[in-house]
């Protein structure tokens, strides 16, 4: 039976991941991250954010070749953490920056020389990818539209510099865009101005699932519903709706919209 290491960052996509991977029959070894802890279960192994010579211990007494990368880590812990080892200080400086994919290729470039392999998502993720259309009874205004369209644009040419994936646009005027705080607290930055308005979650360009895919949550909608904005557009095919039923369900009692666009 092939195994697979899931190093878990905070957050419930680990868990969702997890099980996806077990109902597929194959053996799951997790690994939680101690200072973004996942949520929903108790890793088998737990290591601190930079230790990766502990961490390559842990892989190679289980005898595992494939690694799947899953949940948060908060790029403020980067900035501010002091505790690396030398083998993740050699990763960080190879980075050429410590934008998310510049430190998730250099990641991936360590590992691919020792033998280790990532292997595509889709057919774990598949059954919570978003569709593209409107996913939602309640459709979007006709203000809420061209907010999101707008957000959508934005959002494009962020996401070809790999700034962030999100946008908030209100009335026309573009009040937030993500950097590195996350999704929920940008739209409570966007949401302190305006009225009404709508939210894009844009993926990348040639976004590749395996490196920190787009995911909206429950708590998404909370925060959407708490700053008063109706509308939503995530990336079809390439957006990750965690618990997806509980999701579209949740939209429909908040009275949130939400699109799959292309």
């Amino acid at each position: 039976m092939k195994k697979i290491a899931l190093i878990g960052g905070a957050g419930k996509l680990p868990f969702f991941l997890k099980k996806r991977v077990e109902e597929k029959g194959e053996s799951v070894v997790t690994i939680g991250i101690r200072e973004f802890p996942p949520l929903g279960f108790s890793p088998d192994y737990w290591i601190r954010l930079g230790e990766m010579g502990r961490l390559l211990r842990i892989l190679q007494e289980e005898d595992i070749k494939e690694i799947i990368l899953s949940g948060k880590v908060d790029k403020r812990g980067i900035l501010e953490y002091k505790g690396w080892d030398s083998t993740a200080r050699e990763i960080l400086l190879k980075a050429p920056d410590k934008r998310d994919l510049s430190l998730l290729f250099s990641l991936y470039r360590f590992f691919e020389k020792l033998g280790f392999s990532f292997p595509p998502l889709e057919e774990y993720l598949s059954p919570w990818l978003a569709e593209e259309g409107v996913l939602t009874l309640r459709h979007p205004t006709p203000d809420e539209e061209g907010d999101l369209k707008l957000a959508w644009e934005v959002g494009k040419k962020l996401s070809e510099l790999d700034v962030g994936h999100t946008v908030v646009v209100r009335g026309g005027v573009i009040t937030a865009v993500e950097t590195f705080e996350g999704t929920d607290e940008t739209i409570r930055r966007g949401g302190r101005w305006g009225e009404g308005g709508g939210v894009a979650k844009v993926p990348r360009p040639k976004e590749d699932l395996r490196w920190d895919p787009p995911v909206v949550g429950i708590g998404t909608l909370e925060v959407m519903e708490e700053v008063g904005i109706k509308a939503l557009v995530v990336g079809a095919g390439k957006t990750i709706l965690l618990e997806k039923e509980e999701f579209i369900k949740e939209a429909e009692n908040r009275e949130i919209s939400v699109l799959g666009w292309r």
